[in-house]
């Protein structure tokens, strides 16, 4: 897709980044073909791990963000505040298509088997679609490659290599959500 499309793209890492990090590295001259890079990545978890798609491959994701293009980071601090209960479910309570219908039947068994759903990956998908939903801070981030806080994320020193989203409007956040599933088929 890089190739051959017209315009550079954005691009929404919803994984670990190994594999665009590969493709890059490959193939350097496609970063000009990228113009903007969106990550679910970055964060600790309760238990004081680095969240999983920097843990897996912390090198990738330095990689990506030692490439000089325009990151976006959305961690688990921005993510978890978007965690969908029983008392948001009303919001999807409303006529649509069976795309809606489909993610209103997944919501409903997610909450009864959990309690609540964090809804990390439409998050990160809403950075780039409704970015002014988003608190986001220019800075520079390290990737810690070894050790126990493998793939955890250090602001550091230096020029800034990333926009780091530090919050979510939860509420216009959930409405947007809602919205956007009942507008397809």
């Amino acid at each position: 897709m890089l190739r051959t499309h017209p315009a550079p793209v954005t691009l929404l890492g919803l994984g670990p980044a190994t594999n665009l990090a590969i493709a890059l590295a490959a193939e350097p001259e496609l970063a000009s073909r990228v113009s903007r890079l969106v990550l679910m990545a970055g964060g600790e978890t309760k238990d004081g791990r680095a969240e999983f798609n920097a843990r897996n491959d912390p090198l990738a994701l330095a990689i990506l963000l030692d490439l000089g293009l325009e990151v976006t980071l959305v961690p688990l601090s921005c993510t978890e505040s978007v965690r969908l209960t029983a008392a948001d479910l009303s919001r999807f309570e409303r006529p649509g298509g069976a795309v809606l219908a489909a993610a209103r039947s997944m919501l409903r068994a997610g909450l009864a088997a959990r309690g609540t759903i964090t809804l990390h990956d439409p998050a990160a998908l809403f950075a780039i679609t409704q970015p002014e939903l988003f608190t986001m801070r220019r800075v520079r981030l390290d990737v810690r490659l070894e050790g126990a806080r493998r793939g955890a994320l250090d602001i550091g020193e230096g020029p800034p290599n990333a926009s780091l989203a530090e919050s979510i409007a939860r509420e216009a956040f959930l409405d947007a959500l809602a919205a956007s599933l009942a507008r397809l088929p």
